[in-house]
């Protein structure tokens, strides 16, 4: 059960990094939307949220499948 939870937190991961970075470390120029600079620290914790969810989306999803 913790190796799919972990499983799909390292895929998640990997598609954010991949999207970010598409031509390896990215462009300066790939941290600005709309004319403001996005703060690493902010991003980083957006994706931390979003495998916190999907861990405990699945932790619940195989509850449910075990009773």
């Amino acid at each position: 059960m913790r190796f799919i939870i972990m499983m799909a937190a390292i895929l998640i991961v990997s598609i954010l990094v991949f999207k970010g970075y598409p031509n390896g470390l990215g462009n300066p120029q790939d941290d600005r939307v709309g004319g403001e600079q996005l703060d690493p620290v902010r991003k980083a914790e957006e994706v931390n949220q979003l495998i916190q969810d999907a861990a405990i989306n699945k932790r619940q999803e195989l509850e449910k499948q075990l009773q």
